[in-house]
Parts: C-alpha cells; structure tokens; sequence
C-alpha cells in the first residue's frame, strides 16, 4: 500500500459524503488483500483491507447485505467502461483494526461512501 500512502500525500481532504445502496459485488485477490467491487448502476465501490482467506462464500454473501459505520479513506475516480460510459469508482482503504466479522450487518442498509470530485479524498 505504499503507493497509495504517496497518492495520499497530494490530496486535499474533504468531508462530503453520501450513501450507494448495495446492488451485486465481485472480488479481486492482491497481495495486499481482496478487493471486494459493490455495482449500484452508478458505478462500483472498492473495498481494500479484507486478507486473503476471509471471503469463503457464506462471507461474501454477507458482504452483499450491509457495510455501515465504519471508517475509510475513499478515493473517487473516473474510468471508462466496455460499453465507453463513464463510471466513477469509490477506492476505500478499511483500517487495519476492523476484522471482518464488525464488516457484517443485516440486510437491507447501504455502503457509505465519499461522494468527491476526482483525486480527492475524505472520510466516510
């Protein structure tokens, strides 16, 4: 995670924020952890943090229900899609002390995310 620390050091912190209803999710490995991808049709939203190991699929069916009340640093960018479309994307750093069971809530809630302009960072 060391390139995002540099990435960090260039930003101005802001403090909006808003709220993206879980839709679907997939998930990427990396040697940093698992990068779990929640789509709502507006975009997708990347979580970082989750350690190898911890998303068998009793736990990624849980992650499709509800991420609330916990602390990230989001970055929100812009990328093309297949089809050319614009989509915004919300990279969330979880802190290192969150175990995934406090990650696990009841269906029915939203992911909270920072709502921000390109490059910029805050905290949800």
């Amino acid at each position: 995670m060391a390139g995002a620390a540099m990435i960090l050091m260039g930003c101005a912190e802001v403090s909006a924020e808003r709220t993206i209803p879980v839709a679907d999710f997939s998930i990427e490995r990396f040697e940093t952890g698992d990068r779990v991808t929640f789509a709502d049709g507006a975009g997708s939203y990347g979580l970082w943090g989750l350690k190898d190991g911890t998303t068998d699929a009793a736990t990624l069916a849980a992650l499709t229900t509800r991420f609330a009340g916990i602390p990230m640093r989001c970055l929100a960018h812009h990328r093309a899609d297949a089809s050319g479309d614009t989509v915004r994307e919300y990279w969330c750093n979880l802190p290192d002390d969150a175990p995934l069971s406090r990650l696990v809530h009841e269906a029915g809630a939203a992911v909270e995310a920072c709502d921000e302009s390109l490059n910029s960072f805050g905290t949800c």
